[in-house]
């Protein structure tokens, strides 16, 4: 019987392309809708799509599954699946394509933010020419919430910007490229010496606000907050409630401009418009989640066996 993959995703095509020409003895198919989904599972031994995917309706409908591979780092979602038999399926990420990717588009947004470029487009769009203090991210102190691949290649990045690299981890050790690790325990005096704060570790559980309240209460007057992670790992309420709490008081300065770039309560209510404008919040579409120009490429080889350590599934994804 010919081996089936399933590629869902809304670019399925350019990955089935990818694919094809390295493993011809393998049946791979396209899905860019959850029903063209559902009805090419059946039959597939692999599923191949972003953790946001994934859910009971789908992993039932492929009942020869045995291979997941998440386009995405994280696995919150699949994590959570109760029809999945984790004894028999094996489930594997992108983990490690991602640290180029996710480092731009967290420049862009750094930059964004502290140039005020949405208040730049308004002007160019108004036709006013109005000046204001530019300022540097060179000389500046970031913390990075969650020490993994992802944040040895941002590291790297901001200190080619002359910045000064804090990480906050589980356990304190000496990393590439950063100054110092601090642990969870220390995660105030960390963020209190920081002039931008990203956040990255993953949203679970444990990490579920962890950005609250106390975390935002020390953040210094002028730093900037980018999340890059899942919504959830950010209070956002209590965001919203610092900053108005801000507004109210003169003598509290509105400092703690955000970043919102995925799902939490910015999006569920709609963006607010006065809201992110009042807090200088950019709410960008889901744009991490984009496809790399390299994506496909990279995922070809994760699924060859010469270089991948899932030999088990060699003669499922020979390239002879």
């Amino acid at each position: 019987m010919t081996p089936r993959l399933l590629v869902y995703n809304q670019h399925a095509d350019r990955f089935r392309r990818a694919l094809a020409a390295g493993f011809p003895g393998v049946a791979i198919l396209a899905a860019t809708t959850r029903a063209e989904a559902l009805a090419h599972a059946p039959g597939a031994q692999v599923l191949v799509a972003l953790d946001s995917r994934f859910e009971d309706a789908l992993v039932s409908a492929a009942p020869d599954l045995v291979w997941i591979q998440a386009l995405s780092t994280g696995t919150d979602v699949i994590d959570r699946l109760k029809t999945l038999d984790r004894r028999r399926v094996m489930v594997t990420t992108t983990r490690g394509i991602h640290g180029p990717q996710m480092s731009e588009i967290t420049l862009m947004h750094m930059l964004a933010l502290s140039r005020r470029l949405p208040k730049m487009l308004r002007n160019q769009q108004d036709r006013r020419w109005e000046r204001w203090e530019q300022p540097l991210l060179w000389r500046k102190t970031v913390a990075i919430l969650g020490v993994g691949a992802i944040a040895g290649d941002m590291a790297r990045c901001f200190s080619a910007f002359g910045m000064t690299v804090l990480g906050i981890s589980r356990t304190e050790r000496e990393v590439e490229h950063f100054e110092r690790i601090y642990p969870r325990s220390r995660m105030k005096e960390a963020v209190a010496l920081a002039d931008y704060l990203v956040v990255l570790a993953p949203h679970s559980k444990e990490n579920d606000r962890l950005v609250g309240a106390g975390v935002l209460a020390a953040m210094k007057p002028g730093a900037y907050l980018v999340n890059v992670s899942r919504g959830g790992v950010v209070d956002e309420p209590a965001l919203v409630d610092a900053e108005q709490r801000a507004q109210r008081c003169t003598e509290l300065p509105m400092t703690r401009r955000a970043l919102a770039d995925v799902r939490g309560p910015f999006r569920r209510r709609g963006a607010d418009d006065a809201l992110a404008e009042a807090f200088g919040v950019i709410i960008p579409a889901r744009s991490r989640h984009g496809v790399l120009d390299h994506q496909p490429s990279c995922l070809y080889m994760q699924f060859c066996p010469d270089i991948s350590p899932r030999r088990d599934f060699g003669p499922l994804f020979s390239t002879s």
